[in-house]
């Protein structure tokens, strides 16, 4: 095959130079990119990744051996020059054809892994932009995540009583089976004197004092909001008919709000270790409690007594967490389900839903939390029972 004449050789380098200064050459192959992209989208190769991944390092092998073949076919091609650095080459090639293949493997290694180190950062750049291998790559970052948050949830119920789970209201009218007496509910207070404003005998309402332990910030505007917006919205059918569950929260005043003491998570830490009469005042027996407290990395996210009115969590404001609530919300809100719902089949969680993990997709109450809840209402244990009547 002839070698290509001076000014072919010069036209090429040329138009080369122009194209990719100019900034021709790339929008030309990110085109290109684009139409190969279109014509293959919706298109599953279902080949392993190790044969793709094959394919790729098969590919930039053939370019890289092409570009150091073109290269020197070249610099030998230019004027006067190419001559002298065609002598040059032939005197460095070695005369073993052995040797000769060595150093061809050599150069063509060397040329392979610069190909790599430049190609492969812009095909994984184009391979997961706007492309379905984007959401994987995301999956995976958010899986990570999950799979953390997912450990530190996995001991955080504490088992009370003797294994039987009591509906509250038992023991005298409760036509809502909230565990408040529908009496109570019409008055507005307990006959301990512990106030139920808003409270509706034809509607769950569920009571709750929140406390904080030192360094940790209370709950904002917009997440009392959120936490208010998640419980109204639970599919729990109601004696008026509605639907949903009323929260009534507390954080501040005589008894609620900060504990003046920092509250570190540990393996000992009890669920129960605030709720007392002394910290609850009227509100002992007859509001739920959550304690926000601080977790270490490799600490459980907390306890909560599975029946029962009390657990404490961490509070820790968690960026990562991609929900439409943040994570102190849907930590909250499983505790408390622990506190409510007890067991589900045998079980302290369910699968998927509030009483899951949390996590994005588990934002909503699973089926067979929403069948106990309407059924039993809101339930303790005989350890409360006894503790509450002392």
């Amino acid at each position: 095959m002839p070698r290509p004449g001076r000014k072919t050789v010069g036209t090429i380098v040329v138009a080369v130079l122009v194209l990719t200064v100019t900034g021709t050459l790339p929008r030309i192959l990110g085109a290109a990119y684009e139409l190969v992209r279109t014509q293959w989208q919706g298109v599953r190769l279902e080949a392993p990744e190790w044969v793709l991944l094959g394919a790729v390092l098969v590919a930039i092998s053939v370019v890289s051996l092409l570009i150091l073949a073109g290269f020197v076919r070249l610099l030998t091609s230019i004027g006067v020059v190419g001559p002298r650095i065609a002598n040059g080459i032939d005197r460095l090639r070695p005369d073993s054809p052995a040797t000769s293949a060595l150093v061809f493997m050599v150069a063509f290694v060397v040329v392979l892994f610069v190909g790599l180190a430049v190609a492969l950062p812009w095909f994984g750049a184009a391979l997961t932009e706007n492309t379905g291998m984007d959401d994987i790559v995301e999956d995976i970052r958010q899986g990570d995540v999950a799979i953390a948050i997912e450990d530190h949830f996995a001991d955080d119920a504490v088992r009370r009583g003797n294994g039987t789970d009591i509906p509250r209201g038992r023991f005298y009218t409760d036509g809502d089976a909230d565990g408040l007496a529908d009496e109570w509910e019409r008055t507005g207070r307990t006959p301990g004197g512990a106030p139920l404003p808003d409270a509706d005998p034809g509607r769950l309402d569920l009571y709750v004092q929140i406390d904080y332990g030192d360094s940790v910030s209370r709950l904002s505007d917009a997440e009392r909001a959120q936490l208010g917006d998640v419980w109204a919205s639970m599919p729990v059918e109601n004696p008026d008919g509605t639907s949903g569950i009323s929260l009534h929260l507390v954080d501040s005043g005589d008894s609620g709000g900060t504990l003046d003491r920092p509250v570190s998570i540990t393996d000992d830490t009890g669920a129960d270790q605030f709720y007392t009469r002394q910290r609850l005042g009227d509100r002992f027996c007859t509001y739920n409690q959550v304690t926000l407290a601080s977790a270490r990395e490799t600490a459980p996210v907390g306890y909560a007594e599975t029946p029962g009115y009390a657990s404490v969590v961490d509070g820790t404001e968690f960026t990562d967490y991609e929900g439409n609530v943040s994570i102190r919300v849907a930590t909250i809100t499983h505790a408390l389900l622990h506190n409510v719902v007890g067991e589900i089949d045998g079980r302290t969680h369910s699968d998927g839903g509030w009483l899951d993990y949390p996590a994005p997709e588990n934002e909503r109450l699973s089926d067979p939390v929403a069948a106990r809840l309407e059924t039993d209402g809101f339930v303790t244990s005989s350890d409360h029972l006894q503790r509450c009547t002392k």
